[in-house]
């Protein structure tokens, strides 16, 4: 691995981070919903990068950008209406942990939320680059 792999992967985790960023921005409904959603998403998938046997594959990178087009499109899927007064109560459940979600988000220990996804989507991108 050298210096200009290095930063081929950092402006990869930075072009992503960028559209992660807008995907965010754009999901109006639940952004702290989806802001766990892609914690879990790049833990498991950078843990599963690692984890997995030194294997090298063509079909890596294109797995990893349907991987990331996916995360990406589930910020951008709205929520469907409520249709009877049960699924109202669980909307109104949900709306209220989602303000106390993104009470924690707007919080000083909430701020660790893009350096985390920056250092996941790093370790992600550096395997994939070290398997080609």
């Amino acid at each position: 691995m050298t210096f200009p792999d290095i930063l081929i992967v950092l402006l990869i985790t930075g072009v992503c981070l960028a559209v992660i960023r807008l995907a965010v921005w754009a999901n109006k409904d639940w952004p702290a919903f989806y802001r766990i959603f892609l914690i879990l998403f790049f833990t498991v998938w950078s843990a599963i990068l690692w984890l997995m046997p030194r294997t090298s594959s063509a079909g890596m990178p294109i797995s990893a950008l349907a991987l990331l087009a996916g995360a990406l499109a589930v910020g951008f899927i709205p929520f469907p209406p409520p249709k009877s007064r049960r699924e109202t109560k669980n909307l109104l459940d949900l709306i209220e942990t989602e303000r106390t979600l993104e009470a924690f988000f707007s919080s000083e220990s909430g701020r660790l939320f893009w350096p985390l996804l920056a250092v996941l989507i790093f370790l992600a991108a550096l395997k994939i680059w070290m398997l080609m």
